[in-house]
C-alpha cells in the first residue's frame, strides 16, 4: 500500500469515527438536562412548609433620592416614625446582590 492511500486511510478511519464521538457527547448533555429537569419538577411539585402567616405587602416608598451617577454623591435627611425599614436600591441586581440594609427605628 502506497503512503498516500495509508494517509487517507487513516484520515477516513477518524472521520469514521467522529459520528460516535459527537453522539456521546449529545447524550451526556441530555442525561444532564434530564436529570436537571427532574430536580426542577421535584421541586415544583413538593409543597413547601410554610409557618404563620407571610406578610406579601409591598409598602410605599419613604422617601427617595432619584438617580445618583456613578460618580455623585446625595444627602437625605428623613424623620422616620419607630420601625423597620430597609435602605435599598431599586436596581434587581444590586438588590439581589446583598446591597441594602435593614435599619430600626426606636
Amino acid at each position: 500500500m502506497s503512503l498516500a492511500a495509508l494517509v487517507i486511510v487513516l484520515m477516513l478511519g477518524i472521520e469514521m469515527f467522529r459520528p460516535f464521538r459527537e453522539m456521546s457527547q449529545l447524550f451526556h448533555q441530555g442525561m444532564v438536562g434530564l436529570s436537571a429537569s427532574q430536580g426542577i419538577f421535584h421541586l415544583l411539585d413538593g409543597n413547601p412548609v410554610v409557618e404563620g402567616e407571610a406578610d406579601i405587602t409591598v409598602p410605599e416608598a419613604v422617601a427617595s433620592t432619584g438617580e445618583i451617577r456613578p460618580d455623585g454623591r446625595v444627602t437625605l435627611t428623613l424623620e422616620l416614625e419607630p420601625g423597620r425599614y430597609v435602605l435599598l436600591s431599586n436596581l434587581p441586581a444590586q438588590y439581589e446582590s446583598g446591597m441594602f440594609r435593614p435599619i430600626t427605628v426606636q
